[in-house]
């Protein structure tokens, strides 16, 4: 997932070309593929959801870097847009035009479905992926123990998760109805204790994904940059990827170590300064 605006890095560039320890986020992403493909002997294949806003500088920082070296195994689809709302609930205007911005993550299978990728995924066997968002340093693009959990339980979704620290700004996980759900954490009832949060890996069979991929997901919004190098702030519209477990027949949780799956907002710590911290270290 490489789609959003870079607002929590400080940049207007993508936020996989964010650089820590002199190597890009997507370099590192790709590394870790090439890794594990080293390991298991077998041929690894990676989609990466842009937006309109980062699509052709995205394609063309992989062309410039030869893909490195997964040419021909990475493949590029793009998210939709939704319209910015102001604190009146009016579409937010810069210049006499509707601000837009990336629909958030809650689509990403509705579009690679759409996409030609999911067939061709389909035409080399593959029959699980792993989804990651691009900003967390420490996610695996080839999570064993998650595909393993996820594989000896015959899931549809697989989740990682920690246990719940009130300082994470992060989804938190509860039951509804006998369905395991995420509640994002602007939008949980404080009343509530809830236990676990939300990690943002998750292992999804590519037969879930063909069942849902044209299912209607709810709106959210999330009050947030327009744009990562202004202070102007207004509402932008989203789906959120944790709504496809209204769909599943079975959905379940890793419990995890989150010193060695993801990286947090702690309190006003923005993004940047967690990896600015994390590279010094």
């Amino acid at each position: 997932m490489a789609g959003g605006q870079g607002t929590r890095l400080g940049t207007n560039h993508p936020k996989g070309m964010f650089i820590i320890n002199g190597k890009s986020l997507f370099q590192i992403f790709c590394e870790k593929i090439l890794d594990k493909q080293k390991k298991y002997w077998v041929k690894l294949y990676g989609a990466i959801m842009t937006s309109s806003c980062n699509h052709e500088e995205t394609l063309s920082f992989f062309e410039k870097n030869n893909f490195f070296g997964l040419k021909g195994q990475l493949f590029f689809f793009i998210q939709d847009d939704l319209a910015f709302l102001d604190e009146e609930g009016k579409w937010f205007l810069e210049n006499g035009k509707i601000m837009m911005g990336p629909d958030g993550n809650g689509k990403i299978f509705h579009h690679f479905y759409k996409s030609s990728i999911f067939k061709k995924f389909q035409k080399e066997g593959i029959e699980n992926v792993v989804t990651i968002p691009i900003d967390n340093l420490l996610a695996d693009p080839f999570d064993e123990e998650l595909l393993g959990y996820h594989l000896k339980n015959n899931n549809d979704v697989t989740i990682r998760c920690i246990e719940k620290n009130p300082k994470y700004k992060m989804g938190l996980f509860a039951e509804h109805d006998g369905k395991l759900k995420i509640v994002e954490y602007f939008e949980a009832d404080e009343s509530i204790n809830f236990k676990y949060g939300n990690v943002g890996i998750y292992a999804i069979s590519m037969e879930f994904i063909k069942k849902i991929y044209d299912k209607e997901l709810p709106f959210h919004l999330a009050y947030k940059k327009i744009d990562p190098t202004k202070d102007k702030m207004a509402y932008k519209c989203e789906h959120f990827i944790f709504d496809v477990l209204d769909f599943t027949t079975k959905a379940k949780t890793l419990l995890s170590d989150p010193e060695k799956f993801c990286l947090f907002l702690k309190g006003q710590e923005s993004l940047k300064e967690i990896y600015e911290r994390f590279e010094q270290n």
